[in-house]
């Protein structure tokens, strides 16, 4: 069974139940079973998420800037006039540029970025009924950060991402790379 771990969540707020239908969907893609009531339970997976407050980033880049760099290479012709022992040479010098990198210019760009981050955590229920006390199943923290604001967009690919680790110990930190339009995102949506 999954519940809110926030107390101020209900389990009938809409964007509970849309995130909960995710976490459902990785679940079940693990081999999970997951129920509607405590009898049926073995174990509550709570599921907290959020996301920060827009945070301004200035980077400031040195780039290349691109012209020409001298001469690669010239080509003269012309007519020679002689009169006697004279000679007169009237020509035309075209020279063939040679481009290249000139040197190097700053450029300061801003932009923003969001944290956003799910935790789930399961206890084990016929535990807790026996004994009063929370038992710790497993627990898994996913986070992201990025330029969109919109938790409803971003956390089925959060779910998405970390869903062949949830209720896995990987012993580490995972990174994962993974597009919105990844089929691993569109089939915990659609599930």
């Amino acid at each position: 069974i999954i519940l809110p771990l926030d107390q101020n969540i209900s389990q009938n707020d809409l964007q509970f139940q849309e995130f909960s239908k995710y976490v459902k969907n990785a679940l079940a893609a693990n081999g999970f079973t997951v129920v509607n009531s405590f009898n049926e339970a073995e174990a509550v997976v709570f599921l907290f998420y959020g996301i920060g407050d827009p945070q301004q980033h200035i980077q400031t880049v040195t780039v290349p800037t691109w012209g020409q760099t001298g001469i690669s290479s010239s080509t003269t012709s012309g007519t020679i006039s002689s009169f006697g022992n004279t000679s007169i040479f009237k020509g035309t010098t075209t020279y063939e540029p040679e481009y290249g990198i000139t040197g190097t210019q700053t450029i300061t760009k801003s932009y923003v970025s969001y944290f956003r981050y799910a935790y789930l955590v399961a206890y084990d229920i016929h535990h807790f009924i026996q004994t009063e006390e929370m038992l710790q199943v497993w627990s898994t923290e996913i986070s992201s950060t990025g330029s969109s604001g919109d938790l409803r967009r971003v956390f089925p690919v959060m779910i998405a991402a970390a869903a062949p680790y949830i209720g896995a110990n990987t012993g580490k930190q995972i990174e994962v790379i993974i597009a919105e339009e990844d089929e691993k995102v569109i089939q915990i949506k659609e599930r």
